[in-house]
């Protein structure tokens, strides 16, 4: 990790809108090696290559914010970098969407009653 980051954190209010898209980013980008639930359980593993961690275990769930917008930048391990597959903003889109997913969306602070059961796939 380089330790260079524009921010080290979020710039925006969390809305749904910005969750929709970094749920969208990560089901087309993440999903395929972390799985749809972050769990490490994506198609990679079902074709036998070597799983990436879960984002619910303690260490990440810990990590800070920058932590996962400069693996996306950089990449780590096995993963290789996505800096000219997704803008920067986007990439703080996916972190807001990780965190959401090991967290809860129930649990998410700062979102209206709307927002969560949009989050959560209802109808507002």
């Amino acid at each position: 990790m380089t330790g260079l980051l524009p921010v080290a954190t979020f710039r925006f209010r969390l809305r749904a809108n910005r969750f929709k898209r970094g749920q969208l980013l990560f089901r087309v980008y993440c999903s395929v090696c972390h799985g749809r639930l972050a769990n490490g359980e994506g198609m990679i593993v079902q074709r036998g290559l070597t799983p990436p961690p879960s984002f619910h275990l303690e260490r990440l769930r810990n990590a800070p914010d920058a932590h996962f917008y400069e693996v996306i930048t950089n990449g780590y391990g096995a993963m290789f970098s996505y800096s000219e597959r997704i803008a920067p903003e986007d990439r703080w889109r996916v972190v807001a969407y990780i965190r959401a997913l090991q967290t809860g969306v129930e649990q998410s602070p700062g979102l209206s009653d709307d927002e969560r059961r949009t989050l959560a796939g209802l109808r507002p």
